[in-house]
């Protein structure tokens, strides 16, 4: 039946009035047009519009695909239906949809860059990339799209042409601060730290108030251990909310102790990174029972290989109980065809590469494959995809090991502590129920291989007689007030050096710089280059005390140290993040080097350096300790893992809400 004269009339007059916000009235004029004419493409699609923004998605999701069926070739239905699969976070939908309206119309701008972020979301970068370009054909002075290019050239590692892009999004009219800004990315990211900072300066100077430029001003500034720009810390502590989305929770746990506005913005990411899915695999408060008679244990990770995380945990999971558990892997990181990367594949009873799935297509895998407890080794560090566990695809999900710090969502039930790291009073810090350890926290893999050998102290540009101070840490954890301890204390030993990690080569000439500034001979601060894990290993044999660093102090490298046979000093910090070192000291049996001030850590450090027997002394302590005490005892930490995971599995069993508890200690 074909619309008559006054049913157009209607339909536009109902159109007006869902302009206006007169919705009841635009909803009534669109059913009587429909009433009368079941086959009205636009009033299929314009309900179907207006019932999505009023909430209802599912059935605005078919009106606007009856629409689509009546007339097929229209863009702006394909594009709305493309809204309605993305509010139902139904993301490959989206995409779909959205794409299709691109080949009908490739002037739609705004969708164009939408569908680009998606599909790059997605992990689809290339995909992306030739959307952008032919769009691009159409638009070729559209500087949203050029900007977009740039970004997208950027992370594909096209450092060059991102800049190309961003040059001609500037001259073709856009924002200056704004293409300043994400050229300092550019260069940030190839490790050009003063080209950044004057790109992030130059932002700041055409629109002071552009966040992401201050946020990533600062962080330029502390990997380059420039430290002239610490004063953005003080905006985000006045102004959090501001930067949500910009200020990332693992690069904050380098900046500050302050574990208030530590767990606000993690919240604060979380809600705009990966907020919870509208539709949970897992709803919280719904039963349900287990697939078999062992829990199901389910590992989330890229880092399962060659990297901090893999050394670690290379022992742990082959420990645990398989009486009581069954134990899968969820892999997204690259292949690797390492020795450690096969120890730990074959440690696991299921192992499932995700790398190339969607997010919500990894979470639909965890859930069919009846996953009982999922343990997150990520959290918010480089890489995660929190949007996994986002979809909640099991009933109890863990936070361990890879970040530390809360989450800050959730759909995270607990997070595995220790009372060292996470002491009674500071549950309110975290999003997560608190479930403590009875030593640490940390798993440590005994089978690390130490190689037998290390060229001569010469071979590592260390003097024979010279006392060595080290510190391995990566050197954007240094602070000003760590590294003029430092200082002092190669003023008063005067044949000592300081041993770091390597870095940009731009952080190592402002240290030298700074050094130089405090009357330090700058060729006493020694650089190591990268080595391979055995090799990094045994060159501690070289050092002689590992000096550790506030407020993010050593982690994974204090285990080394310490696995090494090299002893670590360290400072209380406030945080999560900076009392991990002290966590692994007690539990390797050495709390005396836990201090509690820098001026401590300072004197303590030096009665160290002028006391060989006092050093060497501790140093037989943790050969021995290392055998005796539970930081390196894998079967012990295993036995309290799986007694961890039991207790969570109980808690749920019993219809309760997640609770924090602790672990009691066994004795194997």
């Amino acid at each position: 039946m074909v619309e008559n004269a006054a049913s157009k009339k209607l339909l536009k007059l109902a159109a007006e009035q869902h302009r206006s916000g007169q919705v009841a009235d635009a909803e009534a004029g669109y059913r009587r047009v429909l009433s009368q004419y079941p086959d009205s493409a636009d009033a299929n699609h314009l309900l179907g519009v207006l019932l999505h923004e009023q909430g209802d998605h599912q059935q605005g999701e078919k009106l606007i695909t009856r629409a689509i069926d009546l007339r097929p070739r229209v863009a702006t239905y394909h594009a709305n239906l493309g809204l309605v699969y993305d509010q139902l976070r139904q993301t490959s939908s989206a995409i779909r949809s959205y794409a299709r309206a691109f080949e009908l119309n490739p002037e739609l701008v705004a969708l164009v860059l939408h569908l680009a972020k998606l599909l790059t979301n997605e992990g689809r970068a290339a995909e992306a990339y030739g959307v952008l370009e032919r769009a691009l054909t159409r638009a070729p002075n559209n500087w949203q799209l050029l900007l977009a290019l740039g970004l997208n050239a950027n992370i594909r590692g096209r450092r060059a042409r991102a800049l190309e892009y961003l040059q001609h999004a500037l001259n073709a009219g856009a924002q200056p601060a704004t293409i300043l800004a994400n050229k300092g990315m550019v260069y940030q990211g190839i490790g050009m730290f003063s080209a950044a900072i004057e790109c992030y300066e130059q932002a700041l100077a055409a629109d002071a108030g552009h966040v992401r430029a201050r946020w990533n001003l600062g962080v330029a500034d502390l990997a380059a251990c420039a430290w002239r720009h610490r004063d953005m810390l003080d905006d985000v502590s006045r102004r959090p909310g501001a930067y949500a989305g910009i200020a990332t929770p693992f690069e904050l746990t380098t900046m500050t102790s302050d574990a208030s506005l530590l767990h606000v913005s993690a919240k604060a990411w979380t809600q705009d990174q990966a907020p919870g899915h509208p539709q949970p695999l897992c709803p919280t408060g719904a039963r349900r029972e287990r697939a078999g008679d062992r829990i199901r244990l389910g590992y989330l990770s890229d880092e399962l290989r060659e990297h901090p995380i893999g050394w670690l945990t290379g022992s742990v999971f082959e420990r645990h109980d398989r009486s009581r558990f069954t134990v899968g892997a969820y892999y997204f990181g690259p292949p690797e065809n390492s020795e450690l990367h096969r120890r730990i594949r074959q440690s696991f009873d299921r192992w499932v590469d995700i790398r190339d799935m969607s997010p919500r297509a990894a979470a639909e895998r965890i859930h069919r494959d009846g996953i009982d407890i999922l343990i997150d080794l990520k959290g918010h560090v480089a890489n995660a995809r929190p949007e996994i566990a986002a979809s909640r695809p099991a009933p109890i999900q863990v936070n361990w090991l890879g970040f530390t710090g809360t989450m800050g969502a959730d759909y995270m039930d607990y997070i595995v502590v220790d009372e060292l790291v996470v002491p009674k009073g500071h549950e309110r810090h975290f999003s997560e129920r608190l479930v403590r350890l009875p030593q640490s926290y940390m798993v440590n893999d005994p089978q690390r291989m130490v190689a037998p050998d290390s060229p001569p102290r010469e071979g590592h540009g260390l003097r024979e007689a010279d006392f060595v101070f080290c510190c391995f840490n990566q050197v954007h954890k240094i602070t000003p007030s760590v590294f003029a301890c430092w200082m002092g204390l190669l003023g008063a030993v005067p044949s000592s050096v300081l041993w770091l990690l390597g870095g940009a080569a731009e952080a190592q000439t402002n240290l030298m710089r700074t050094a130089k500034e405090a009357g330090v001979d700058p060729r006493r601060l020694v650089f190591a280059p990268h080595l391979p894990q055995a090799a990094h290993l045994a060159r501690h044999r070289h050092a002689d005390l590992f000096l550790d660093t506030l407020p993010y102090g050593a982690h994974a490298t204090a285990s080394d140290a310490l696995w090494a046979g090299l002893p670590v000093l360290t400072c209380l910090g406030e945080s999560f993040a900076g009392r991990v070192a002290s966590s692994l000291l007690r539990a390797v049996g050495l709390p005396e080097l836990v201090t509690e001030s820098l001026d401590e850590y300072e004197r303590l450090a030096l009665a160290l350096a002028n006391d060989r027997n006092r050093l060497d002394s501790l140093k037989r302590r943790l050969e021995h300790n290392r055998a005796t005490e539970p930081l390196f005892n894998c079967n012990q930490f295993a036995e309290h893992l799986d007694r961890a995971f039991e207790t969570m599995w109980e808690i749920y069993q019993a219809g309760e809400q997640p609770r924090s508890f602790d672990v009691p200690r066994q004795t194997l």
